[in-house]
Order: C-alpha cells, then sequence, then structure tokens
C-alpha cells in the first residue's frame, strides 16, 4: 500500500507552524528567563563591588586627610625643633643665671645697681665684622663711695664669666646730706662658658 495522505497540505502546514512555533517559544521563554537571572545576579554583584568600591574611597579619603595631618605635624616638629636648638644654642652661649650670679658675687652688700643692660652678638650675616664679637654687659649703680666701686670693678675682673671690666664713669653725686652715695658705669666683655 502506498501512503495516501488524506489530510489537507494547509493543515499539515498550519500543524508544522504550530509545532515550530512551541519549541521556539520554549526555547526564547527559557533563554529570556536564564538571561534575566543572569542579568539579576550580575546586577547584584555589579552593587556590591560598587559598594565596596565606595568604602574603599571613603577609607582613601579619610587615610588621605590623617596623612595631610601627618606631615603637617612632622613640619611642625620641624619647625619646633629648630626654634628648640636655636633657644639651646642662647642657653649654652650665656647662661643669663650664671651671669647674674656672677655679677652678684662681685657687688658689695651696700651697692645696688640701677641699670642692666645686655648687648649680644648681631646674628650672623647682619654686620660685617673683622674680629670675633663678644657679648657684653653694661651696668648702672650705686655704691657707698669710691673704695667700694673699686672693689665691684675687682671683683668683676676676677669673676670667671666677666673679661675686660672697664670703669666708665665715677661721679659724685650733685646733693649734699648723709645719703652720699656715688654713681658708676661699668661696662664688662661676657666669656664663653668653655674658656
Amino acid at each position: 500500500m502506498s501512503g495516501l495522505n488524506l489530510i489537507p497540505p494547509d493543515l499539515l502546514a498550519r500543524r508544522e507552524a504550530r509545532r515550530l512555533l512551541r519549541f521556539w517559544s520554549w526555547r526564547i521563554g527559557a533563554s529570556v528567563l536564564l538571561l534575566g537571572g543572569l542579568f539579576l545576579l550580575l546586577h547584584e554583584v555589579a552593587a556590591d563591588r560598587f559598594a565596596e568600591v565606595e568604602q574603599i574611597s571613603g577609607r582613601y579619603d579619610d587615610l588621605q586627610g590623617r596623612l595631610r595631618s601627618a606631615e603637617d605635624l612632622i613640619l611642625e616638629r620641624d619647625r619646633l625643633a629648630e626654634r628648640r636648638a636655636v633657644i639651646d644654642l642662647i642657653r649654652d652661649e650665656h647662661p643669663a643665671d650664671a651671669f647674674l650670679f656672677a655679677l652678684g658675687e662681685a657687688l658689695t652688700p651696700d651697692s645696688y645697681l640701677t641699670f642692666l643692660e645686655l648687648r649680644r652678638c648681631a646674628p650672623a650675616g647682619e654686620e660685617a665684622q673683622s674680629d670675633p664679637c663678644r657679648a657684653t654687659l653694661r651696668i648702672r649703680g650705686q655704691a657707698a663711695d669710691h673704695g667700694r666701686v673699686g672693689a665691684i670693678l675687682h671683683g668683676l675682673s676676677q669673676a670667671p664669666r666677666f673679661a675686660d671690666a672697664t670703669l666708665l664713669s665715677v661721679q659724685e653725686p650733685q646733693r649734699s646730706g648723709a645719703d652720699r652715695a656715688v654713681e658708676f658705669e661699668i661696662t664688662a666683655t661676657l666669656r664663653e662658658s668653655d674658656e
């Protein structure tokens, strides 16, 4: 027997078209679902990565701020160290307490000072000097008599902190009476502490 097909050809074509439509609809639907799921998964992963990037960016900004603060602190520390070095240099060069103590030792008990001036050397580069700079002390005061002024001058000359003590002036007071103290003015060169 030969195959006789009694189904009209347009019905066969419609059946074949429906079968192909169902076949491809399932495949396309499954592909869309699969791609949608992958899209959602990738979206979640990307959102997590963006959150991590934002967090790391915040940390980076915080560390940059701390680094700037640390650099500022290091610069301030260096400036303060320079200032301290200058202060230590000045202190070590002419310690005021040692000079004042030596000056007090040189004064007689009945004398007193009315003026005290300490002249330090000019900083390097301000004045051109041929001889080395020496700090000087200039004092004015009153003593009971000329002998006491001589004792003060001798005491300054003998003190290890002073050199070249020079009497600039001695004056008798202009007034008369019981208080006849002699006014004097003396200069002395300061010696370095290691001399």
